[in-house]
């Protein structure tokens, strides 16, 4: 099925094709727009269950949010160069450069998060030192730093993930 249709004498049929795209990849997107809210959310959630603890564990909450904010702009970056090549081999169906993309991108996002992730358990002193300077704030934020740097490799999969499936389902 072509997308688009034109002819020059007039016929509108690209419209209707447009429309039914439209309407099979919408609910798609809401679906992923809403997880990626969640996702999102994540973050906030941290702060509000953390907010009866006091100042400085708010304050280490968003010192160990800015850790998971580069570590999924890297992340991201990784996936949305991935996917530009994953889908010009997908379009020409290439399957073994598709698979060969989709491994790189996994390994590439995997290591990085193992790198955060050990970075996050071994050197807490150094990192909260490098970032912010205030003992009281720092002792909360190194503890919600180790607990919770084991969660990158699992959202830098899920993120492979999401890649992967949004092509299957457009084909």
């Amino acid at each position: 099925m072509r997308l688009f249709t034109l002819n020059l004498k007039g016929d509108y049929e690209w419209i209707k094709n447009v429309n039914i795209f439209i309407g099979k990849c919408l609910p798609l997107q809401f679906l992923y727009l809403f997880k990626n809210l969640l996702t999102s959310f994540l973050n906030t959630l941290d702060t509000i269950m953390i907010s009866s603890l006091g100042d400085a564990s708010i304050a280490g909450v968003g010192l160990a949010n800015q850790v998971f904010f580069l570590f999924t702009l890297i992340c991201f970056g990784i996936h949305t160069g991935s996917a530009v090549l994953f889908s010009q081999y997908w379009g020409v169906r290439d399957t073994k450069k598709v698979q060969a993309v989709n491994q790189m991108s996994l390994l590439l996002s995997t290591a990085v998060s193992v790198v955060f992730m050990l970075l996050g358990i071994l050197f807490p002193q150094e990192i909260s030192a490098f970032i912010y300077s205030g003992s009281a704030c720092c002792s909360s934020w190194r503890r919600l730093l180790t607990s919770s740097c084991f969660k990158l490799c699992i959202y830098s999969l899920e993120l492979c993930d999401d890649k992967c499936t949004s092509y299957d389902r457009k084909s």
